[in-house]
């Protein structure tokens, strides 16, 4: 009897509350409460992800339009935010590492009116690097603050 009624503590602080046949409920620590809330928002935000539409954020076929471009904010040698409106940013993936386009600057290279994965490149101001762009994805935070 002891065997079981120890396998039902380690039962009840995993899942919050145990009880013993006296129908008497004892809470586990409130503290793991808020953190499972706080885990179970993560995971909320985490599956909502799969939702995202990317044509919210203006990309079609993994394409951007020039227009909606406000801003292009390189945060290294690999990896632009855009701003595209809204309070919404894009991530801009380059194929390879671009040394010098985060310190010298660059030019849009496009075919059309819009910036394209795989198609569309960047060039290092001063240097004529060629730059290819990788991926256009929409940038989602995690925030649970909301």
């Amino acid at each position: 009897m002891i065997f079981y009624k120890s396998i039902i503590s380690v039962l009840a602080v995993l899942t919050g509350t145990f009880s013993w046949s006296d129908d008497s409920a004892i809470k586990a620590d409130e503290n793991l409460g808020v953190e499972f809330q706080a885990k179970n928002d993560v995971m909320d935000k985490l599956l909502s992800i799969s939702g995202i539409n990317h044509s919210d954020f203006g990309i079609r076929n993994h394409c951007i339009g020039a227009n909606r471009i406000r801003s292009i904010n390189f945060i290294d040698d690999q990896t632009a935010y855009l701003d595209v409106g809204q309070g919404r940013q894009v991530i801009l993936t380059l194929a390879d590492r671009c040394t010098g386009i985060t310190a010298r600057g660059f030019i849009l290279k496009t075919r059309a009116n819009r910036l394209c994965a795989r198609f569309d490149s960047l060039e290092v101001v001063d240097t004529g690097m060629r730059c290819r762009i990788q991926s256009i994805e929409p940038h989602i935070t995690l925030d649970t603050d909301d």
